[in-house]
């Protein structure tokens, strides 16, 4: 008799102690429809971003095919001055300030979206990566390939 009080005992520890076993639910916050959701938007890059405005102060392009690179020096000196704004609305507008391109509008609107846990950023259908964001500098990549050639263009802009 004592030999089944112990078993009964140490067979029902294990169920005791699963039944108290607290169930962990998603966070609220990052609840959409019943559905967790893995890379909210906007996240902290995006944030960032959104919170500036930013100006091309730096571009670079490289080609793989023993071309010059070109710098900043070949941007023409109306898209210089120019203030990129990204909303949340997933909209960013290309503003015109002093120096204003020939036939562009005072302010032009584009759609973007960061990608693949914001390592990039598609901007009007170009897709970008990420290098480095932080409240004063954004640095942007793009890679493009065809079968003769690779361009790289980099792009830094400052928060104003």
């Amino acid at each position: 008799m004592i030999m089944i009080k112990k078993l009964l005992i140490l067979f029902s520890v294990p169920l005791v102690i699963g039944a108290c076993k607290k169930e962990e639910s998603p966070d609220p916050g990052n609840v959409n429809g019943g559905k967790v959701v893995t890379n909210p938007f906007p996240g902290p890059k995006a944030q960032v971003m959104i919170a500036e405005k930013w100006k091309l102060t730096n571009k670079t392009v490289e080609y793989s095919n023993g071309l010059p690179t070109e710098d900043f020096s070949n941007v023409p000196a109306c898209q210089k001055d120019n203030l990129i704004s990204f909303k949340a609305t997933k909209k960013y507008d290309v503003e015109e300030t002093t120096n204003v391109c020939p036939g562009n509008q005072p302010v032009t609107t584009y759609n973007w979206a960061v990608d693949n846990n914001e390592q990039s950023i598609t901007l009007n259908g170009t897709t970008w990566n990420i290098v480095s964001v932080d409240n004063t500098t954004l640095v942007l990549r793009n890679i493009s390939s065809s079968q003769f050639l690779t361009v790289t263009t980099n792009e830094t802009y400052t928060a104003q």
